[in-house]
């Protein structure tokens, strides 16, 4: 029998501050938080259109076994993500359709893996949000070990059970639990303003001439990017 070791119960993000992250794009999240916690690119969505927020539920495998994805389905409480450190194996899946369909049954929202996927065309059908390193259709052993609930690193970012994972279209972005509110308030801030300027800079509502007027009149000052709305924890961010 695989050896998974599990960690002892661990405390998920609040459901608030998980509902605050359900209208922010992955890139303003990762601005709020100075471009920190974003991991690898190369880790992207397997279908278009995806929007994820979830806990995440950190799982440690060695490269090809998926013993421990099948483990943590009994540890899967609804809003968990699958957030693998998989070793950046590109060439034996280790999370495909019939794992989402068991996931899908305890109320897993998503898998984000260093590492591969298969069964692509049906995790788009069943809207399963999904982000790897890459595809294979080669399947995964399952001999273990591996480790449940326990701190990982995916993408180069570090992982811990209970922090949120945001993830969309430009890739993943992995909010530590105890900043959520801070990050969540300076993403709005953020979100606000990056509304606001496309407004005033839309094509459709003016001249080039009246936009040109409207930039030089509604200017902010330099290098600031709304982030005076943040929490004092978080660093100004840099002018982009």
């Amino acid at each position: 029998m695989p050896q998974i070791d599990v960690a002892p119960p661990w405390e998920r993000a609040e459901q608030d501050s998980l509902q605050r992250f359900t209208e922010l794009p992955s890139s303003i999240v990762g601005d709020a938080m100075e471009r920190i916690g974003v991991c690898d690119g190369v880790i992207e969505a397997q279908w278009s259109g995806v929007h994820l927020v979830g806990t995440v539920l950190p799982i440690w495998t060695i490269a090809g076994d998926n013993a421990a994805l099948h483990a943590a389905l009994q540890h899967v409480q609804p809003g968990d993500v699958f957030v693998i450190d998989g070793q950046g194996l590109r060439n034996r899946a280790l999370f495909g359709e019939m794992l989402a369909l068991s996931g899908i049954q305890r109320g897993l929202a998503g898998v984000v893996i260093d590492g591969a996927v298969r069964d692509t065309a049906a995790l788009a059908a069943l809207q399963f949000p999904a982000f790897a390193r890459g595809r294979s259709p080669a399947g995964p052993f399952k001999n273990g070990p591996g480790r449940i609930g326990y701190p990982i690193a995916c993408g180069g970012v570090p992982c811990n059970a209970g922090d949120i994972v945001v993830a969309d279209d430009d890739g993943v972005v992995i909010v530590a639990r105890d900043s959520a509110r801070a990050v969540a308030r300076c993403a709005d801030a953020l979100l606000r303003t990056e509304q606001k300027k496309r407004s005033e800079r839309s094509i459709g509502s003016a001249t080039p001439k009246a936009l040109r007027q409207s930039r030089h009149s509604t200017a902010r000052p330099s290098g600031d990017t709304g982030a005076k709305h943040c929490h004092p924890s978080i660093r100004k961010l840099r002018t982009r």
